[in-house]
């Protein structure tokens, strides 16, 4: 019985791989990278394995990835950020409610970005859901910048921490102690 799991255990992935490999060869739509075999030693911008017509290059050649919202989402961040930190400056708000809101928005940009990522690696790995692709990794892209800047504040946040846990910062005030050999204490 072990040496059947284990022969299972060793055959099961490499069938899939076959499997995967049979797989590519029967592409009959687009295959631009979605499917995570893009091969393209000609240097046309398609798939080599997938077999694209004339009419399919033409149509996805004209169209163009939609850019990401770098400024954009950035500068909403930064202006709720201000808002908030105003709200806390003139009492309206607590500093750690303040500190709660912003810590909720960094767990949420990092569960989203973080769930887009492992279903775009599932999509990539096992072939699935390929449609949704450029719609997941857009969102996951834009919840990622989000994500980038809220957790800058939470670094500024906790320098004092960092400081501490990597011994640029002692808790103990330091005290200088001269040790003047030729001037002794009087008993």
């Amino acid at each position: 019985m072990k040496y059947f799991l284990f022969f299972l255990l060793l055959v099961a992935p490499l069938a899939a791989f076959c499997a995967k490999q049979l797989e590519c060869g029967r592409h009959e739509v687009d295959c631009t990278g979605k499917c995570g075999r893009f091969i393209d030693k000609n240097g046309d911008g398609f798939c080599d394995i997938g077999g694209l017509s004339a009419n399919q290059a033409k149509i996805l050649a004209k169209t163009k990835a939609k850019p990401y919202s770098l400024i954009l989402i950035t500068a909403i961040t930064l202006g709720l950020y201000l808002a908030t930190s105003l709200l806390k400056r003139f009492n309206v708000i607590g500093k750690t409610l303040h500190q709660k809101i912003w810590n909720v928005v960094l767990l949420v940009t990092f569960l989203v970005s973080g769930i887009l990522g492992l279903v775009l690696v599932a999509q990539i790995n096992y072939n699935i859901l390929n449609s949704w692709y450029s719609s997941f990794l857009y969102l996951h892209v834009e919840f990622g910048i989000a994500m980038a800047i809220v957790s800058i504040f939470h670094a500024l946040w906790h320098v004092k921490y960092y400081a501490k846990a990597l011994g640029l910062k002692s808790d103990k005030p330091r005290s200088i102690k001269l040790h003047i050999p030729f001037i002794r204490k009087s008993a």
